[in-house]
């Protein structure tokens, strides 16, 4: 498991998704993700909507949608899993969150849910984490 905290943004706010999922590889972008526990400044879409603990959906799908217009992810965690994984699966653990979330800083860093790939979490402060289990940093 590796994690890394991000503290340099090309935006004017660190809590731009689309600026890290454009530099996502193909192969996470491929992934099935849980966006959950968000909070946005916007809300562009029915795919991510106001009234919603989650959504599910293909990386590139969210991609598009981040790159539509800037939204501003007050708190979300973004957690990939494997493309064949289904979401009564996902579902059958806590749903991931960053407000609160006193593990996110623990020494031994963990991802929220053991079938996730990747977690990112982003809030309103000058920096998101990443957690990564697979895929080199």
């Amino acid at each position: 498991m590796k994690g890394l905290i991000i503290n340099k943004m090309h935006s004017d706010y660190f809590t731009n998704m689309s600026e890290v999922f454009n530099l996502l590889p193909e192969e996470e972008l491929n992934c099935m993700w849980l966006v959950s526990s968000y909070d946005c400044n916007i809300y562009p879409s029915e795919q991510i909507p106001f009234d919603k603990d989650y959504v599910w959906m293909r990386g590139t799908k969210l991609k598009e949608i981040l790159n539509q217009k800037e939204i501003m992810f007050i708190w979300g965690n973004f957690t990939s899993y494997p493309s064949d994984t289904e979401l009564k699966d996902v579902l059958k653990y806590p749903i991931p969150f960053a407000d609160g979330n006193k593990d996110l800083w623990e020494e031994d860093v963990q991802l929220s849910n053991p079938l996730a790939n990747t977690e990112l979490i982003s809030w309103i402060v000058p920096y998101s984490l990443l957690y990564q289990k697979i895929l080199p940093l």
